[in-house]
């Protein structure tokens, strides 16, 4: 629902799609739960059809669930608490529990996979004591729960997010229970979906509509539950694309400020928009420049895609690889590197993106219909050979948890460990493990940044992210103070002029 592309959209979407491997009378194969991305505000798991990844010996399932302000509008409280589509998500994986053996599923086998916004749901559900014992093993695809526009901060400031929103929609009650009362009256179709840019900004990434914790879906933030909580899964394959921001280039710029010149793009983007320290801002654009080729406008470009996929994706990505191999849980990481060139409306330099590894999971090449936007593409005999081990890893994985089989004794894709960052990179000719993927810069954003932040903060230097209305605050402080003193200089004139003091004559002295 809320998808431009699906003419059909309604707000009662909680349905889902299953596919069966063919002539499967009276046997039981391992479940796929995949739940779609799109920044918690679009999306359908429509999109995603799994009947080609299903003939590998799996049952695929697509859910839907709810988006945008119906799914995750909340007031940072009990009396809106929201999380619905986190809900959704959970109430899909119960009737699988329940259901799935009359369409030929195990359910007691069930993996759960998402990518983007659905990977980073993967993610929270796995520490979340409210999907406890309804999967065993997890996929999470360019979309770690640690990432900074995963959940809403423990600052975010809800409450006036919330009441603006009920304004701009008519509601102009006082109390937060009558916004309520008076949103819930609205037909759905009425909610103005594209009003991301009108409301006051409580994310740098300004998706202000996703998770929080609510003490009950999750009880903490991510981080703090994947270091002491327990996960729900002994296994987890997770990864990322090479290039994640190629076709997202002016998500975080205004539309005048493409990246040509680095210094510019990445000062905004970090200082503009994500309110960080100068000094903070002034590391990121060093770390990113290439300084022998500071005027090269392709490698300036490359470097900005490059800082916003590792600072966006990648390092959290690594992050939770580390966190849960340090607990015990198996981890296979990975990265996508293949490039294609079947859709012909993008530059040369975007034929690797965000989601373009969805298309070789599910077999596009098979059927030569995109996944996102459901076109026709062009796939090449190249792109089949991709797609064909990536269905092969991701079914393995779902059967026997791990990406390897029996027969494929000599590819074994090995586990992630901290000391050696093992990863198998997944190009066009073949998979390769590797070790010590982008280790400086995974270094860089997990350990140097958050040393320096909050080096930082205890030296009093740092302003956090304390978004618009500390701002306006400060502002009004400041006129009102001006207005005081000015009126004040004012009211000792005005007095002066009125009681002007007299005028002592001076007594002459003898010299």
């Amino acid at each position: 629902m809320v998808f431009a592309a699906v003419e059909l959209q309604d707000e009662d979407c909680l349905h889902l799609n299953i596919f069966s491997p063919s002539n499967s009378q009276g046997k039981r194969y391992p479940v796929m739960v995949y739940i779609h991305g799109g920044s918690y505000r679009v999306g359908s798991g429509n999109s995603f059809l799994g009947h080609v990844l299903a003939q590998h010996g799996i049952v695929v399932v697509n859910i839907n669930y709810r988006l945008e302000a119906l799914g995750f509008l909340t007031t940072g409280d009990d009396l809106l608490p929201g999380n619905y589509g986190l809900l959704d998500q959970i109430a899909a994986l119960k009737w699988v529990k329940q259901n799935i053996a009359a369409f030929a599923g195990d359910p007691s086998r069930v993996t759960i996979a998402g990518n983007s916004a659905g990977g980073a749901s993967v993610g929270l559900l796995n520490v979340s004591p409210a999907a406890r014992g309804l999967f065993n093993q997890a996929i999470i695809q360019s979309g770690s729960p640690l990432a900074f526009w995963a959940t809403h901060n423990e600052t975010a400031n809800l409450r006036n997010f919330f009441r603006h929103y009920a304004n701009v929609h008519g509601c102009q009650q006082n109390s937060i229970s009558e916004l309520i009362a008076c949103l819930r009256e609205i037909p759905w179709q009425l909610f103005n979906f594209e009003l991301r840019f009108e409301l006051p900004r409580i994310s740098p990434s300004r998706t202000d509509i996703r998770p929080r914790v609510d003490k009950s879906v999750l009880e903490s933030m991510a981080v703090d539950l994947y270091k002491t909580a327990h996960i729900n899964v002994k296994s987890i394959m997770t990864g990322v694309v090479k290039s994640e921001w190629s076709r997202h280039i002016t998500l975080f710029l205004h539309e005048d400020l493409l990246p040509n010149k680095p210094h510019l793009a990445i000062h905004h983007v970090f200082a503009d928009r994500f309110w960080w320290d100068p000094a903070i801002t002034q590391v990121v654009v060093h770390e990113y420049t290439n300084w022998s080729r500071r005027d090269d406008q392709v490698e300036n470009r490359r470097n900005y895609l490059q800082c916003i996929s590792d600072m966006a994706m990648l390092a959290p990505t690594v992050k939770l690889a580390d966190m849960c191999s340090k607990r015990g849980v198996s981890v296979y990481l990975y990265q996508f590197n293949h490039e294609s060139h079947s859709d012909e409306t993008f530059q040369p330099w975007q034929a690797n993106y965000h989601q373009i590894e969805l298309n070789y999971v599910f077999g596009s090449p098979f059927t030569n219909i995109d996944t996102e936007q459901g076109l026709q593409m062009n796939f090449t005999r190249e792109d089949r050979a991709v797609s064909v081990r990536m269905m092969q890893h991701w079914s393995n994985y779902v059967k026997y948890g791990t990406p390897n089989a029996a027969k494929e004794a000599n590819r074994r894709w090995t586990p992630f460990k901290s000391k050696t960052m093992d990863y198998l990179e997944i190009e066009t000719a073949a998979d390769e493990m590797k070790t010590f993927i982008r280790a400086e810069k995974v270094s860089f954003w997990n350990d140097l940044i958050p040393s320096l932040r909050e080096q930082l903060a205890s030296a009093g230097h740092t302003m956090p992210d304390r978004g618009p209305f500390f701002w306006v605050f400060v502002i009004l402080s400041v006129v009102l103070l001006i207005l005081l003193l000015v009126s004040l200089v004012l009211i000792t004139r005005i007095r002066t002029m009125r009681n002007p003091q007299p005028i002592r004559p001076v007594t002459p002295t003898n010299v």
